[in-house]
């Protein structure tokens, strides 16, 4: 049995597919494992993926032969014969020993009561969304605040009294009463809105006065200005009809 072969083929399968059937043995799943809280609420665990052996699936399917075959270069048949061999030595000794490592996959576990168990190697990284995410402990925060708080309290008291006193320049400014600083910024914007206001109502009403202006003179010399707007808005072929009808 070429173990680093097989746990290759194994890892590239079950991160590709999410599951890797091994015939007369069941088969091995990758499923989620949600973020989760320690039992003193203190460490927060990211969330990752397990793998799972399920002893009941004795399903079968052509991908795990497929790419054996590939990748040894070899027939279906052979390599049938020699994918199966491999397998039931990997079944034989770990059912024997009760453990079988495949370093770089993970290592097999064996026993009567609960069948086939697997644990990933420890670099096989086969949560890859979640790549570079560890867990966090928030007991390192609370200590890192309680140290911070150790040093400001270290400071000497005379040398913060020893430093010189500037005064600020807004204390200048300060002569001024407040009550009519406020009364003067409260009065500006009031006289530019009422003004802006005031000059858009002379603005609509002097609108509006044009256009009734107009319409009147419209409406008393409607008889005068009838031929001018009939030659604005009406072609002479369209007169001729117009006069014709009339």
């Amino acid at each position: 049995m070429n173990s680093e072969f097989l746990s290759g083929l194994f890892r590239d399968i079950i991160l590709r597919e999410g599951e890797l059937i091994l015939p007369f043995m069941g088969s091995i799943l990758l499923e989620d494992v949600p973020a989760s809280f320690s039992e003193d609420g203190m460490v927060v665990t990211p969330p990752s993926k397990k793998l799972v052996f399920n002893n009941y699936n004795l399903s079968s399917n052509d991908i795990l032969l497929n790419e054996y075959a590939k990748r040894r270069e070899i027939s279906r048949f052979a390599a049938k014969q020699a994918l199966y061999k491999d397998l039931e030595e990997l079944r034989t000794q770990a059912e024997k020993e009760g453990v079988l490592t495949l370093e770089g996959f993970g290592t097999f576990r064996f026993t009567d009561r609960e069948g086939y168990t697997v644990d990933p190697a420890p670099g096989f990284v086969i949560s890859t969304d979640t790549f570079g995410l560890t867990a966090v402990d928030l007991n390192e925060d609370v200590v890192v605040e309680e140290t911070v708080e150790e040093e400001i309290t270290e400071v000497p008291v005379e040398e913060t009294v020893s430093e010189p006193v500037v005064e600020p320049v807004a204390e200048k400014v300060a002569e001024v009463p407040a009550e009519e600083a406020i009364e003067k910024e409260e009065k500006k914007p009031i006289k530019k809105k009422r003004s802006s206001a005031s000059k858009a109502l002379i603005t609509t009403v002097v609108i509006i006065v044009v256009l009734l202006v107009a319409a009147a003179l419209i409406y008393i010399f409607r008889d005068s200005l009838r031929p001018i707007l009939e030659e604005i808005l009406y072609s002479d072929e369209e007169l001729r009809i117009i006069h014709y009808k009339l």
